[in-house]
């Protein structure tokens, strides 16, 4: 509303320059005008009587400036001889007046002691004004004295008069100065309107290409102030104000990731810490459990009940003694031991391990890694579990899918002017459900049974997020599923590392 008022004052003020300018210039023209008709009525009626003068039919002459004298518009038509006497007039009462030299008429030549002998076309008009009458434009016409008119003996030699009389007529301004109030009045409303109309495209203008998004945006900042993080402007155009509003959306974006990370990052210390007290509890007991029924088992004849009984106790005493290590290394507080490190090392470290129980399973591995992928600051074991978790992840995944496949794959990243060193695990499984996308790298979190613990992915992530680095999914149903790492490179130029593998 300010920025209208502004332009609108703005407008108005140059509206009014312009406006004062035009009309001024159109009332200049409009004299003008009226002062060249004037001068050529005064031309008319100088050759309509000169033919009456020089026959001495002053009749005639009185016939002519009657005529004229009584048209719309003339206000008076009057004759002077040498001497400044009326001899000719359509008023009878101005015949014979004598006009003082100090008249506004005779002031054109007689504004010193010697008169013109001749009058300039600028200085033959005047402006007056009429008690009760009002405005006047008189013009003056000299009436020289030429070779003719001293053939009829009337007037002496042009030697010795020049001017033999004048002729004034005066024309009233009445009608022309209401055309000139009538112009006023309409240049002002058409300023009234052009205004308002100026006032109306602005703010409407400003409304929709300023006002609404800033209104977004306000609105926008308001969610993000409550808390709700998954607010999105909606950009609707493509200049200063749309980048600002894409700018908002991965600003929240950023903050939502953030904030899940905060909350994982919360809620694995919180488990952790839980975890490590529930696994040292039962722990020592476990290993009573275990160590008595082993013995008992190798003391227990072949094919006897005991001894079928005691095999199920040492079995899932195992698998409670292995959740009880997950548990222990997922709980373990231990800050990572940084060094150069990188990823193709890790990657072939980790492939070598399990290359065994992926040939036995009859998953089909291929790494990609680039040869001068550079290095990153690390844990090298920590990235070789990272590594082997998801890798073991996938191929349980897949179970005894035919044409099981997995690639591990890694390659340079930049994005926002960072470097990253990203690793790839893709595999060709039944993916994972939308739904289930949120909660994979929750601790205890598995859709494999009883044959998972639900804590390997919730180690990666914390391994990814102990570095600095990411950690993404993208899966779709039967299709296949791509876990997707990148840390920030130790130095932003790639260092060689060798070639690749394929």
């Amino acid at each position: 509303m300010r920025l209208t008022l502004a332009v609108a004052l703005v407008v108005i003020l140059l509206s009014c320059l312009f406006g004062a300018l035009l009309i001024r210039s159109h009332h200049r023209f409009s004299i003008h005008q009226i002062e060249l008709n004037a001068l050529m009525v005064g031309d008319t009626i100088m050759n309509t009587t000169k033919h009456a003068m020089l026959a001495n039919q002053p009749e005639h002459v009185h016939e002519i400036v009657d005529e004229i004298g009584y048209q719309n518009g003339i206000g008076e038509v009057r004759i002077f001889n040498k001497v400044g006497r009326v001899v000719y007039s359509p008023s009878k009462e101005s015949i014979g007046q004598i006009v003082d030299q100090s008249d506004v008429v005779c002031l054109g030549c007689h504004f010193d002691d010697s008169p013109l002998q001749h009058l300039p076309a600028h200085h033959r008009t005047r402006t007056f004004e009429e008690p009760g009458r009002g405005p006047y434009l008189g013009v003056t016409n000299p009436i020289y004295n030429a070779p003719t008119c001293a053939v009829t003996g009337c007037h002496p030699p042009f030697a010795e008069q020049a001017v033999l009389g004048v002729l004034d007529v005066t024309f009233s301004l009445e009608e022309t100065q209401a055309h000139l109030r009538d112009n006023l009045k309409f240049a002002f409303g058409l300023l009234i309107g052009s205004i308002i109309g100026i006032a109306v495209v602005i703010w409407i203008s400003l409304r929709y290409l300023l006002g609404r998004p800033v209104n977004s945006l306000l609105q926008a900042t308001k969610a993000v102030a409550e808390g709700d993080l998954t607010y999105r402007v909606r950009i609707e155009q493509k200049d200063e104000l749309g980048q600002l509003a894409g700018s908002f959306n991965g600003m929240t974006e950023s903050l939502q990731d953030a904030k899940v990370q905060i909350y994982r990052s919360n809620k694995l210390a919180s488990l952790g810490r839980l975890a490590a007290g529930v696994a040292h509890e039962i722990n020592n007991p476990l290993t009573g459990v275990l160590s008595f029924s082993s013995f008992l088992l190798k003391r227990s004849e072949e094919g006897s009940e005991d001894r079928e009984d005691l095999e199920t106790i040492v079995s899932e005493t195992k698998r409670c003694r292995t959740i009880v290590r997950g548990l222990l290394d997922f709980s373990r507080q231990v800050q990572p031991k940084k060094t150069r490190a990188c990823f193709n090392t890790a990657a072939r470290r980790a492939l070598e391990i399990v290359k065994n129980q992926l040939t036995v399973n009859r998953v089909d591995v291929q790494s990609e890694l680039l040869d001068d992928l550079p290095e990153v600051m690390a844990d090298s074991d920590q990235l070789v579990q990272l590594v082997l978790n998801l890798v073991v992840n996938a191929s349980d995944a897949m179970g005894d899918q035919q044409d099981s496949a997995i690639t591990v794959a890694t390659q340079l990243a930049i994005e926002k002017n960072q470097h990253f060193a990203e690793m790839t695990v893709t595999d060709n499984g039944p993916g994972i459900p939308d739904e289930n996308i949120e909660k994979i790298f929750d601790p205890f979190f598995s859709t494999k049974g009883n044959s998972g613990t639900g804590l390997g992915l919730s180690v990666v992530w914390g391994i990814v997020d102990e570095h600095g680095g990411t950690i993404t999914v993208h899966s779709e149903i039967n299709v296949g599923t791509t876990f997707v790492i990148r840390i920030p490179v130790y130095e932003a130029t790639p260092i060689v590392k060798g070639g690749g593998d394929s």
